[in-house]
């Protein structure tokens, strides 16, 4: 299951929304509006106060603003009645999602859906790893453990950090919260994963440290604090291809809204707090120009029942919806409304319409570039794979691969870059060419003049060695034409 080389500096972001989110509370079909004033008297959200959503009969709650305005702008989209069979148990459907693999019995059952992919990718880790090739690690999950998304055969791929920009509080190198495998001999294990901390550490810090975050829609909370480190890590140069986030507190059997105001409660605040961070982050990737390297997905174990409770809440259901967020996606709305009965029936929830292992396999196609073949061999026969266009890669992004389209007026690479970077432009009228970078605040640090005497592509090379570790824009100014491109110096 090799990843194609087009792909190899693409990177996901996974959340996680621990405790089973209403999806009904927090995507909201309008052409089912007065059935769920049936069923949920109270708990419905004025329709006034929902945020509709251009072109479709869908509304996000109030407090989702930012994740509003990204589906505006088409970095947002919603993936409804995802479902993973397993019943209304979060052991058991947490680790279902985890593992990609519903049958018990199943020789992979234990092993990530992602910890498969990488397994094939990388073999004999976690031995012999980090090395000149993979400084680093190849997933990290923003807390005090590894995630079981990334468990591999013989090892979890996920490096578990809390602080990322002060490595004495970086949980890795000792017996806590260190990545255990199922499989491998433990004490030869935890000998390796010491190895790992030490080559790690310095080289995670030194990332976050380095790296940027401008966007001023993050909130205070841990969740954006989450997103603002992993985008100063992305930003800093870190090669990690996947980072998981969790956030619980989504299992709202009671007090899920406030009696006096249903946009309150237990579920308004934490949707507050995922739209914020979400938000934030995808703006740190536009303005830093990596936004076509990022793509980000949300989960949760299950949706909630239809009804509400007696506690102003909801019970465990089924089926629920998901977000992607990025640059890259082709559609904003895949699935199909759910249809809302008048008839109130406890117990009853939204059945699946998507199998969750289906978006699994369309992120691991149309993202990672892995083989069908690969995918569906590395999944349980569930009657077979339906791949879902969601994702429409927007770029190439291998190191010494030029940034851009092949249609677009400017190019660059490496990037990022550590000595040089090498510029490409297509020049639609000869004459005086002025380089500048500027630093993402737009601050002026060096120039740079060149003249062409034709038109058409001419590449020049500018040095880069004395800039400070961090993301840059590099301006050029031509006859008639304007270019701008962003890059990084690690």
């Amino acid at each position: 299951m090799k990843t194609k080389t087009a792909a190899e500096d693409r990177i996901l972001i996974l959340l996680r929304m621990g405790g089973g989110n209403d999806s009904l509370n927090t995507v909201i079909p309008l052409d089912q509006y007065a059935n769920l004033t049936i069923q949920r008297p109270n708990l419905i959200i004025p329709e006034s106060n929902l945020i509709s959503l251009s072109g479709t009969n869908l509304a996000l709650h109030p407090k989702m603003s930012g994740m509003a305005n990204m589906f505006e702008d088409g970095d947002l989209s919603i993936i409804q009645g995802v479902a993973a069979p397993t019943g209304r148990s979060h052991f058991r459907a947490t680790k279902v999602w985890h593992t990609g693999i519903i049958d018990v019995n199943h020789p992979q059952k234990d092993a990530g859906w992602l910890g498969r992919a990488l397994d094939t990718q990388y073999p004999n880790f976690p031995e012999n790893y980090p090395n000149s090739n993979y400084e680093d690690p190849f997933a990290i999950a923003i807390q005090n453990r590894p995630t079981p998304t990334c468990e591999g055969h013989e090892g979890n791929f996920s490096f578990p950090i809390v602080k990322p920009n002060n490595v004495t509080n970086i949980i890795g190198g000792t017996s806590q919260g260190v990545p255990l495998s199922y499989n491998a001999d433990h004490l030869k294990f935890l000998g390796i994963v010491g190895a790992h901390s030490n080559g790690y550490l310095k080289r995670i810090q030194n990332a976050t440290n380095s790296g940027n975050s401008i966007s001023q829609n993050y909130g205070t909370d841990q969740l954006s604090t989450a997103f603002k480190n992993v985008a100063r890590m992305i930003s800093g140069g870190l090669k990690t291809k996947i980072y998981y986030i969790n956030s619980g507190g989504f299992d709202t059997h009671g007090g899920q809204v406030s009696a006096s105001d249903p946009t309150e409660g237990r579920h308004g605040p934490l949707l507050d707090k995922m739209s914020k961070a979400i938000k934030g982050f995808q703006e740190d990737m536009n303005a830093m120009g990596l936004n076509k390297r990022v793509i980000g997905m949300t989960y949760s174990e299950f949706g909630r029942q239809i009804a509400q409770n007696g506690s102003l809440g909801t019970d465990h259901g089924e089926a629920s919806s998901m977000f992607m967020f990025g640059s890259c996606l082709s559609k904003q709305v895949v699935g199909n409304n759910p249809v809302i009965s008048n008839t109130v029936k406890n117990g009853k929830a939204l059945p699946k319409e998507i199998d969750y292992r289906d978006i699994y396999a369309s992120v691991l196609r149309d993202w990672f570039g892995i083989d069908e073949t690969d995918i569906e061999q590395s999944f349980e026969d569930y009657g077979g794979v339906t791949y879902y266009d969601i994702i429409s890669p927007c770029a190439t992004f291998s190191s010494s691969t030029p940034t851009g389209k092949d249609d677009e007026k400017i190019q660059l690479y490496p990037n990022p870059s550590t000595e040089k970077i090498n510029v490409t432009i297509n020049v639609i009228e000869p004459g005086n060419l002025k380089f500048t970078i500027v630093t993402i605040s737009g601050q002026r640090v060096t120039t740079y003049d060149k003249h062409v005497h034709l038109t058409g592509n001419h590449e020049f090379t500018i040095p880069t060695s004395k800039l400070a570790l961090g993301s840059y824009i590099l301006i050029v100014q031509a006859p008639k034409q304007t270019e701008r491109i962003k890059f990084i110096v690690r």
